[in-house]
């Protein structure tokens, strides 16, 4: 369903390495400040992918800081926090609990019983704050389970599909985001990779370097958003 997007370390700087850890580490925290354990326990590149975009395109206020963590309790590491890593972590929690309730109710995994469970109240708790985008999830997985069902659809269909619902989630609060939100897809079914397909320009300014994109026919997306910063 997700989990599809790895960043490429072979071709960032150590800079931008840098970057998306301290981007990834804050999410981790955000996740364990609302969600506890469980919320935690579903940190995925996904999310760390969005935030790196909308932090490309909207630039802002960031709240960074050297700590531990459990994870990590000796060593200090970067974190960063935007508005915007609260609502990646709700969706954390959103698709986390569709697939652990897919494990279960397609597998009969133990594990997805459990944790589903567990990810049900603070799942109801995102809904109830950002009732949109878990519709288009829900909306989306009953379509998906649609396709699974019929015997002459193409396997690619499901793949498609759930790389269109995390596209859905990207949120355009002033339309600058607009032209990518329900075109932007973290999954191509016919192995296309990300669609667009971003490439070390996801962790840079999209003004300065552009959104570089791997579509059919190789053209590129055209850069949006004044952002300058390097990441």
């Amino acid at each position: 369903m997700f989990g599809y997007v790895r960043p490429y370390g072979a071709d960032l700087s150590e800079e931008e390495k840098k970057r998306y850890k301290a981007v990834y580490c804050g999410l981790c925290r955000v996740l364990n400040e609302k969600y506890g354990l469980a919320g935690r326990m579903g940190l995925n590149f996904d999310m760390t992918f969005m935030l790196l975009l909308l932090g490309s395109l909207y630039e802002p206020e960031e709240t960074s800081r050297e700590t531990v963590c459990p994870p990590h309790p000796v060593k200090k590491h970067p974190e960063v926090i935007t508005s915007f890593t609260e609502y990646a972590a709700g969706m954390t929690v959103a698709l986390t609990y569709y697939k652990a309730l897919d494990d279960w109710e397609d597998e009969r995994k133990a594990s997805g019983k459990v944790y589903s469970d567990l990810l049900k109240r603070h799942y109801q708790a995102v809904k109830a704050r950002w009732p949109r985008p878990c519709e288009a999830i829900e909306s989306c997985i009953d379509a998906i389970h649609e396709v699974e069902k019929d015997p002459k659809a193409q396997p690619e269909r499901a793949a498609d599909l759930s790389g269109r619902m995390e596209g859905r989630l990207f949120p355009a609060p002033d339309g600058r985001l607009r032209i990518l939100s329900g075109q932007v897809r973290l999954y191509d079914g016919r192995g296309g990779g990300l669609r667009p397909g971003y490439e070390k320009g996801m962790l840079q300014s999209p003004a300065r370097h552009g959104l570089k994109a791997r579509r059919r026919g190789g053209h590129a997306a055209p850069a949006h958003g004044t952002g300058s910063r390097d990441f």
